[in-house]
């Protein structure tokens, strides 16, 4: 079970409720948790090695958002990661948390980059909500295969 003092006991509770294997942090998670990332509200790079959990980092600053009344956004850019994760974001729903593809219809939504892309470019309106994005394999948005 997670028990940090820098994470909100509301967002410690999803997690140990929706990722009930991790009973702790490693010390790349635990520096980042650590430097403030969730309190000072300010734009974040996590760059972590593979495996490290970032993931879990990201969706913490998402959870918070979401629990202040906002909105987030999971960018991933293959379709396989987009369902990956959206199902299992789907747990976040017995907290009441609306998970989709859309942010007109959910507090978390998950997308491709080629959907945020037409988002950012044609939907301007849907994002006025969206106080955190997190945009998974960063480094795959310029690859010439996308």
């Amino acid at each position: 079970m997670i028990n940090m003092e820098n994470i909100p006991e509301n967002i410690k509770t999803i997690i140990n409720s929706c990722y009930p294997y991790i009973e702790d942090f490693n010390p790349a998670q635990k520096a980042v948790i650590e430097s403030g990332y969730l309190e000072n509200n300010k734009n974040c790079v996590i760059a972590i090695p593979t495996a490290s959990g970032k993931t879990v980092l990201g969706i913490m600053a998402a959870l918070k958002s979401i629990l202040d009344g906002g909105k987030a956004v999971y960018a991933a850019p293959l379709l396989s990661i987009q369902n990956e994760k959206v199902k299992e974001f789907k747990k976040f729903e017995e907290f009441g948390i609306k998970v989709g593809k859309h942010p007109s219809s959910a507090d978390l939504s998950v997308m491709v980059f080629e959907s945020f892309d037409a988002l950012t470019r044609f939907s301007w309106d849907a994002l006025r909500e969206v106080d955190t994005l997190i945009i998974d394999e960063f480094h795959m948005i310029g690859e010439f295969t996308r």
